[in-house]
């Protein structure tokens, strides 16, 4: 709840981001996140395969152990740490808007975060 409360303008919208978080309601892309996925599929696909590889055995899963791999993860590929961060966020939230994607990712949980993120890689 925290996470979502500085994004959030009513109650309703904390409720609705708490409760895809805890995987109680599916993601569903909106306008912003179903374009910026249309525009490079292949890439949304492929950089949420690399997050999956590198998540999935990461030892230390806070906030600063995420934040240091997804980095790392990006200067590996060439990238800036947004075309990392922005599929994970779109691919958990369904949205171009989130709180951190680290921050993120602990609210979500290992477990769930790496399911959701193989999903849509293969979407």
């Amino acid at each position: 709840v925290a996470a979502v409360l500085p994004r959030s303008r009513t109650t309703l919208d904390v409720v609705r981001q708490a409760r895809l978080r805890a995987g109680l309601d599916p993601v569903t892309l909106d306008e912003k996140a179903a374009a910026h996925v249309a525009g490079d599929e292949a890439g949304h696909a492929r950089v949420l395969g690399l997050a999956v590889a590198a998540l999935r055995g990461l030892s230390d899963w806070s906030a600063e152990g995420l934040e240091a791999e997804l980095r790392r993860l990006a200067d590996a590929q060439g990238m800036k740490a947004g075309g990392i961060m922005q599929p994970i966020r779109i691919a958990l939230t369904g949205s171009t808007v989130s709180e951190p994607v680290n921050v993120l990712l602990v609210a979500v949980g290992r477990d769930e975060a790496v399911r959701r993120l193989e999903i849509a890689a293969r979407a």
